[in-house]
């Protein structure tokens, strides 16, 4: 199944050490299936490339780039604002809201019938029909 690769796996990417590609294959992400990011985790690469300092935004953002370069970004069109609205709501009825980058993720991957590779568990797990990757939620 394609898979959608949330920021914690480029987080985890950096601090390991590892190549993105090493993570995924470690979250359960086969290396023949399609992977590509949402817009939003885009936005969240570049806003931690905003909040360091002036030496550490020029390394970042060539990082950045490059890892952009590497992967497809899937914008949010009116299917995934549906499917965002539907999870947004579903998830404030039973009181487990969870933040809106990680709404739009999900909703970019249950449009297209997508899977999420993630380290955040915790959050995903709680969307009704998403496929989660990734290690046991702690």
């Amino acid at each position: 199944m394609a898979a959608l690769i949330d920021t914690s796996v480029f987080v985890e990417s950096e601090r390991s050490g590892y190549d993105p590609a090493t993570v995924m294959g470690r979250l359960g992400v086969a290396a023949d299936e399609p992977v590509a990011l949402a817009a939003i985790t885009a936005a969240e690469l570049y806003r931690g490339v905003e909040l360091g300092d002036l030496a550490y935004r020029t390394e970042r953002l060539r990082v950045i780039n490059d890892l952009l370069a590497r992967f497809a970004v899937l914008p949010l069109g009116v299917a995934e604002a549906r499917v965002f609205l539907r999870i947004n709501d579903h998830l404030k009825r039973i009181g487990q809201s969870i933040a809106a980058p990680d709404l739009l993720i999900a909703a970019t991957a249950l449009a297209r019938g997508w899977s999420v590779a993630t380290h955040n568990r915790r959050h995903f797990d709680r969307i009704p029909d998403l496929v989660v990757l990734g290690p046991p939620a702690r």
